[in-house]
């Protein structure tokens, strides 16, 4: 059965997951297990569990966790669920078993990697999600450089000039394919857009070109891409009187998506060009005038129900708070300090992201408060 279309889980625990040897179920040898799973001989299952725990908040994993059955549901930030079971096995053994319900396999790999590993006592000093890039091979060397001629310059510099023509030309296909899915009446059709948009604004996937690009059109920056803009801010509304539990979790996602690559956009910005992203603010009304201010503080009052969209709108706030003056006051002005300050207490509980994200913001309204 759905859930209730205006109940909203909550997917952090704020307290410690016991667990007892009397709670676990006995493997038998008949039930299938999945090839992510680790055997713990030399540890009690409270401090196992207490090592997930650990190892979930700084990958910033959010779970609901079960202590009679042993048992929990974890989530990361790309919508990545995976159930986390204790077993009991012969000679006082603990086995733990990772099993994924939904979501990118890689990323369940690397989360399973690292969790598995925290269970067995071999954490790492900074756990993390993303690929690690491997080291460069070292170029080959020649003895003596040949001498270039002017014909070949050019020629080097033609096929740079290509190769940047060749970007944006791709970068203009994959925002008008946007633009199509967004103009669409279709649930399925919205999200594959604001999905792909989501892609393009992020630097590690199509390089910073692509995504400044992108990041212009978010902001209406682009000529031809107005209903990017107009369903961006859009789908950062989140209407509580949902039809359905369906069109209820369609609508989580697209704000969340939308949160993300406002995130994204604002921060592609910042770094390229800090005038650019002033004038922006002030031409756009509702980065500073409108409610924008006002849905981040909600999303950072919500940040024990829905922590992920709480990092995103605390990196949002971030931005806007070290790059505008005035929507550092609007935000004092809106309370702030307080809201960022919970917040700050969630991530150091369930999400190390929101705490660092937090910490920031608060130094940056020029209030620490001691927690």
């Amino acid at each position: 059965m759905s859930s209730p279309p205006n109940k909203i889980i909550k997917l952090n625990a704020m307290g410690p997951w016991n667990i007892r040897v009397a709670s676990l179920m006995k493997l038998s040898s008949l039930y299938p297990l999945e090839r992510t799973r680790i055997s713990v001989k030399t540890a009690e299952p409270s401090i196992i569990a207490e090592r997930i725990v650990t190892c979930l908040r700084k990958l910033s994993i959010v779970a609901v966790y079960n202590e009679q059955k042993a048992t929990a549901i974890a989530e990361t930030s790309g919508d990545v669920k995976f159930f986390i079971r204790f077993y009991f096995e012969e000679n006082n053994t603990i086995m733990v078993e990772l099993q994924r319900k939904c979501g990118c396999t890689m990323v369940f790999r690397r989360a399973a990697r690292v969790i598995l590993r925290a269970a067995a006592g071999l954490e790492d000093a900074n756990p993390s999600l993303t690929l690690r890039k491997r080291p460069n091979r070292p170029l080959l060397k020649r003895s003596e450089r040949p001498s270039i001629s002017i014909k070949d310059a050019d020629e080097k510099e033609g096929v740079s000039l290509v190769t940047s023509e060749n970007e944006q030309g791709g970068a203009a296909i994959a925002l008008e394919f946007v633009d199509d899915m967004m103009r669409k009446d279709r649930l399925d059709a919205n999200l594959l857009g604001i999905e792909s948009l989501l892609l393009l604004t992020k630097v590690d996937t199509v390089g910073n070109s692509t995504a400044t690009i992108a990041a212009r059109a978010v902001f209406g920056s682009r000529r031809g891409y107005n209903e990017i803009y107009e369903q961006v801010t859009r789908a950062l509304e989140f209407p509580d009187d949902l039809c359905d539990a369906f069109t209820g979790r369609h609508a989580q996602r697209m704000r969340s998506h939308a949160l993300t690559i406002l995130a994204n956009s604002l921060e592609i910005l910042l770094k390229h060009d800090k005038n650019e992203l002033r004038a922006i603010m002030h031409r756009q009304g509702w980065l500073l005038e409108g409610n924008l201010l006002t849905k981040l503080l909600s999303e950072l009052s919500d940040s024990e129900i829905r922590p992920h969209d709480a990092h995103q709108a605390a990196r949002c706030l971030n931005t806007i708070i070290t790059i505008s003056s005035e929507g550092k006051a609007r935000a004092i002005e809106l309370g702030a300090p307080s809201i960022v300050s919970g917040s700050q207490r969630v991530g150091y509980c369930c999400h190390s992201l929101l705490a660092y994200e937090s910490e920031n913001a608060i130094n940056s309204l020029g209030k620490i408060i001691k927690l």
